[in-house]
């Protein structure tokens, strides 16, 4: 054990085993236990050494999710997202309980665009002031956000992004306003906020997916616009190696479904990743989960949210999000309250799901993006 990280947190009781009862305590608990003392609050600040010590104890991995939200029947006529109309959420998987981030938006109204990933310590989202391009950052041991600038020449518009590891991934999207897709791929590491140019990807992709599985980021489907104008869907994914620093086109990767929809580049699929290893989707403008079969490369029928098949309908969406071992599906239409999915994908053909309850979603019917990361 580091000495250095070790202070007296019970003079009766050795270092090591104060840590390790500490280490053992949910987090909520710990938030409490930080007011106990000077030492203890430091203690609890130590977040990277807790998962350490809970990792080396076989205690399960802790989960908390990020949820922003908007209200569009604030105003029925204006479809931008406000500081009135949208409220921004970290959800306790274990209690549902919601805590209430500060809003990040300006008195500027933005696109409803957003993509967001997470680490450790940090959320982030593009920026949301039209002044600026970039990203905000959400300092989850400070309580605030604060501005992450973009990489030279990169457009902060139906990008595609995700974490892995201390670095967040940002991929494709739109070079202009014209419409004309990126190739471009970068990281940013969190610890020393810098921005690393990787390869460009092989194929020009505007709103694809970014998923992280198995140490691997995968840009998935996507379109571009043809000469004609019209829009182009992508049945290819591509996947990025960080050990070798090379892209691999995976061809055909998407099943029937799992891409946009022919007549129109936004009601588009989405995809989770579940305990690193299992990729699920949800087919666009339709309630059916699939999952990819890593032996086959193929897709199969798993279920359907909420357990009855629907009808296909382009005035519902469905998020779906990996939270731990569990699959969670977010469903919202306008007019409508949101409501949330949840079930654990176990070696059952089938999934079942349960309505969860999540305080804090009331009077919403939007959701603007989600994410989930280890705390």
């Amino acid at each position: 054990m580091d000495e250095s990280l070790v202070s007296a947190l019970l003079p009766s009781l050795p270092d090591e085993i104060a840590w390790r009862c500490l280490a053992r305590l949910p987090r909520r608990s710990r938030a409490i236990a930080s007011c106990v003392s000077r030492a203890w609050a430091n203690a609890c600040k130590n977040k990277s050494f807790i998962r350490y010590l809970r990792r080396s104890l076989n205690l399960p991995t802790e989960y908390c999710t990020f949820i922003a939200v908007f209200d569009s029947r604030f105003d029925g006529d204006y479809v931008h997202a406000t500081q009135h109309n949208t409220k921004w959420l970290l959800v306790d998987p274990l209690s549902l309980g919601a805590q209430v981030l500060p809003n990040p938006l300006s008195a500027i109204s933005v696109e409803m665009d957003f993509c967001s990933a997470a680490t450790n310590d940090q959320i982030f989202l593009p920026q949301v002031n039209q002044t600026k391009e970039g990203f905000c950052s959400y300092e989850i041991g400070v309580g605030r956000w604060k501005s992450v600038e973009l990489p030279p020449g990169k457009r902060c518009r139906r990008f595609c992004c995700a974490e892995m590891k201390e670095f967040v991934y940002l991929c494709g999207g739109l070079i202009n306003f014209t419409g004309e897709a990126s190739k471009s791929a970068f990281r940013y590491h969190n610890r020393n906020n810098q921005w690393e140019k990787l390869p460009d990807m092989i194929a020009p992709r505007i709103n694809c997916a970014g998923v992280s599985m198995n140490d691997t980021f995968y840009a998935i489907g996507g379109y571009c616009h043809s000469h004609e104008g019209f829009p182009q869907t992508h049945a290819s994914a591509e996947r990025f190696d960080p050990t070798t620093g090379q892209w691999t086109l995976l061809p055909n990767f998407c099943a029937e479904g799992l891409r946009y929809a022919e007549d129109s580049a936004i009601a588009e699929s989405d995809f989770a990743v579940v305990e690193n290893k299992r990729l699920f989707a949800v087919q666009a403008q339709s309630n059916e989960v699939m999952e990819l079969d890593g032996v086959k490369e193929d897709w199969r029928h798993v279920g359907y949210i909420g357990g009855v098949c629907e009808m296909r309908d382009c005035g519902t969406n469905y998020k779906i999000l990996g939270v731990g071992s569990e699959l969670w599906a977010i469903q919202y239409r306008v007019g409508k309250s949101i409501k949330i999915y949840s079930c654990k994908p176990g070696e059952l053909e089938s999934l079942i799901w349960r309505q969860i309850d999540v305080r804090g979603l009331e009077s919403f019917d939007h959701v603007l993006t989600g994410t989930t990361f280890q705390v």
